[in-house]
């Protein structure tokens, strides 16, 4: 495994490469529409069969895994013109290319049909080689596409035995050589020896602008259980495939389906959705139909993980209208008990108190929820800025941070406190007298313990342990805990046995 020590930490830069080529992958498909646009002006121009061939041997070089309707035209018309020539070696070349669309677009029938008509005897050297490799695709395609286990095993034995004829076209020190002997040793399960060959080919003549190649050794490492080099190299593989200017590829879509298994939903959501877009923009339809089977659990995973952030936010959402809505109540209270006092002026004043409360309440509350409306925009528009200016560590630690949530949970209890202690001035006062003298606690003080929050709510009249877990961001355990060390720390005398005490 000569690769992993200087692979280990090349994901994350590997994973913003592929971000920006993703984004910018439009542009890189310029050079070959300017080589398809001068190759398409040069066909009226062309004054015989024989040059017009050559001139669609150039323009299916352009179409080939980027529009597969086009390649197939351009190697139709390419067949017209060697029929008219009559050179048997041309039409062959052609036919070729034909089959080679109608696999690609996920016609095997056609394909199949157009291979076995042809006449190996006619056939050079570089003919077979490339109709090997066509039946060696197709058949792998066939497999893959098919759901009858017999079927499939079939298909990949003579996938197999096509790769084992291409391996006698090639010397055993060409690249081609060690890239088929490695494709059969992984498929036995050799990964180890495949990687060693592969290694060797590395040395020999470089992988770096071999997308095939270096999905293959994403392969091995797959099979090998080397998941973090196989990212690496799938993420390698697709950025030269993007850089390249194809459509038709396999290695961006094998890493969005790793990624999501591993819960990295925002990556394999764009790089499924961008595969499944120049799958589609090419019409190579036996890749689209592989795409299309993912798709679903991708997108269903992308949007459950977005509806649990929000679910999170309308949960301190809720806490501050839940709050909001006790303080309501308490204030019609209050102006219910102002009816019952006899004396003129005492009601004035107690409604005067009752407003001040009230407005000071609701103030509070709803300074809370805008202060925190406003952090929240001031969090997201932070995250945005990181994002967009490529700073992907700094993004990725501060969505990983909790210190946000921290913070707003320490506001919302010291705001919960003030309410609580404006609401019942008398609150610590009244604990204290059913307390134990070692529990009491310092009747001036403006911050209350997490027991005498939970105290609070009951006294609101809140006593479901799932309800007060809710609003004070605690679980039903420690809502338990709280209740019976507020149990132990009162007196258990019968006049201390109030409603309150038996309702905690």
């Amino acid at each position: 495994m000569a690769m992993s020590a200087s692979a280990v930490t090349e994901l994350d830069s590997l994973l913003h490469r592929l971000d920006h080529t993703i984004e910018v992958r439009d542009s890189l498909c310029n050079e070959r529409r300017l080589g398809i646009h001068n190759t398409m002006m040069r066909v009226d121009a062309a004054d015989s069969d024989a040059e017009l061939y050559g001139i669609y041997r150039d323009l299916y070089g352009f179409y080939h895994s980027y529009r597969v309707d086009s390649a197939m035209w351009v190697a139709e018309r390419r067949l017209q013109c060697a029929s008219r020539m009559g050179d048997q070696s041309k039409i062959i070349s052609a036919s070729l290319n034909l089959a080679e669309s109608y696999s690609a677009s996920a016609d095997y029938y056609n394909t199949l049909g157009t291979l076995d008509t042809l006449d190996r005897a006619a056939m050079q050297d570089y003919h077979l080689k490339y109709m090997y490799n066509i039946y060696s695709s197709t058949y792998m395609r066939m497999a893959r596409a098919d759901a009858i286990h017999s079927r499939r095993l079939l298909y990949n034995n003579k996938v197999r035995a096509y790769r084992d004829s291409l391996l006698t076209f090639f010397p055993d020190n060409t690249p081609e050589y060690y890239n088929i002997q490695s494709l059969q040793l992984v498929d036995d399960g050799y990964w180890e020896e495949a990687l060693k060959q592969m290694n060797r080919c590395q040395e020999l003549f470089g992988l770096d602008d071999n997308a095939r190649a270096l999905g293959l050794m994403a392969k091995i490492y797959g099979q090998g259980g080397e998941r973090y080099m196989q990212k690496c190299f799938l993420a390698r593989s697709a950025i030269v495939d993007l850089e390249n200017g194809k459509k038709d590829y396999a290695s961006l879509m094998e890493l969005a389906k790793i990624l999501n298994d591993e819960h990295d939903y925002e990556h394999a959501y764009l790089y499924i959705r961008c595969a499944l877009e120049d799958a589609s923009l090419s019409n190579a339809r036996s890749r689209t139909a592989e795409i299309l089977e993912s798709v679903p659990i991708i997108d269903a995973a992308y949007n459950q993980a977005k509806q649990d952030e929000m679910h999170k936010l309308w949960s301190i959402i809720t806490i501050v209208a839940v709050l909001f809505v006790i303080l309501l109540i308490f204030t019609i209270l209050i102006l219910r008990r102002l009816r019952h006092n006899k004396g003129l002026a005492d009601e004035n004043v107690q409604l005067a108190e009752a407003n001040e409360i009230k407005e000071r309440c609701i103030t509070e509350l709803i300074s809370a929820e805008g202060a925190y409306i406003e952090r929240f925009v001031d969090y997201r528009k932070q995250l945005y800025r990181l994002l967009k200016t490529s700073q992907f560590d700094a993004a990725h630690t501060m969505a990983k941070s909790t210190q946000f949530e921290s913070d707003e949970t320490k506001e919302f209890y010291t705001r919960f406190d003030s309410v609580i202690l404006s609401i019942y001035p008398q609150f610590i006062d009244e604990y204290n007298s059913m307390a134990a003298e070692d529990a009491r606690v310092d009747s001036e003080t403006m911050t209350l313990t997490p027991e005498l929050r939970v105290l609070a709510l009951i006294r609101l009249g809140i006593t479901g342990s799932g309800d007060i877990a809710r609003i004070l961001n605690y679980t039903p355990q420690t809502v338990y805990n709280y209740r019976s060390r507020l149990k132990s720390k009162i007196c258990s005398s019968e006049d201390s046995k109030n409603l309150l005490y038996k309702q905690i």
